[in-house]
């Protein structure tokens, strides 16, 4: 650990990106031959072979694929940091970073970050929107501070979910559908349209199903 470099981990990521030596080096403003003794001085540290070379390009071997998430995380963790100093050193008297869902961004987040950012002129707030899935990865990583999103199936211990608002289910169809016209609609006549199902993942769509399971 003490011996490694920096340059050797964003190397490495970048092989792995782009499956050859040449582009990750161009991509690093690095000359190929340094590029690859960079590597070759990261496998003899580490007593391992992270790479396949082939015909057309280099592949993780299986020791590097271990290796990546690693270098991943690591880089990750830097560039949160870097751009966490950067807005200190602008005036920022803190940063905010948020995860959150399209359904919760324009209902639930705006109102809240205008306020926020009313109370806390100084605060620099950075705001990603995704699918709950990766976003809930980059959350459990130390990416983001909060994430909006409805409560995950599993959560673990180290976190706290706090509901924010009730979450209805509507029924959405176009003005000339041909219920749209009825005082009311049976499950039967729900089951006999067709439907533009939210993604597999969401907890919209599991509630979707579910649904339909019980009719």
């Amino acid at each position: 650990m003490a011996s490694a470099r920096l340059r050797q981990l964003q190397l490495l990521v970048s092989v792995a990106d782009h499956g050859t030596v040449k582009r990750a080096a161009a991509q690093l403003g690095m000359s190929q031959p340094a590029a690859t003794q960079a590597i070759a001085e990261l496998e003899r540290l580490l007593e391992v072979r992270l790479f396949d070379r082939q015909v057309r390009g280099m592949r993780l071997s299986a020791a590097g694929q271990v290796v990546m998430p690693v270098a991943r995380d690591a880089l990750r963790a830097l560039e949160l940091s870097l751009e966490a100093l950067c807005a200190v050193r602008a005036g920022a008297s803190g940063l905010l970073r948020i995860g959150v869902v399209p359904a919760a961004a324009l209902g639930v987040l705006e109102p809240c970050v205008a306020a926020l950012g009313d109370r806390h002129p100084g605060l620099d707030v950075l705001v990603f929107e995704g699918m709950p899935e990766p976003l809930l990865k980059e959350f459990s990583s130390g990416g983001f501070h909060v994430l909006l999103m409805r409560r995950p199936a599993e959560m673990g211990d180290r976190f706290c979910f706090e509901p924010v608002c009730a979450d209805e289910l509507l029924v959405v169809a176009a003005p000339g559908h041909p219920l749209v016209t009825r005082d009311r609609v049976s499950i039967s006549d729900l089951l006999a349209c067709k439907w533009m199902r939210p993604p597999p993942g969401d907890r919209s769509r599991e509630l979707f199903d579910e649904f339909f399971a019980g009719a």
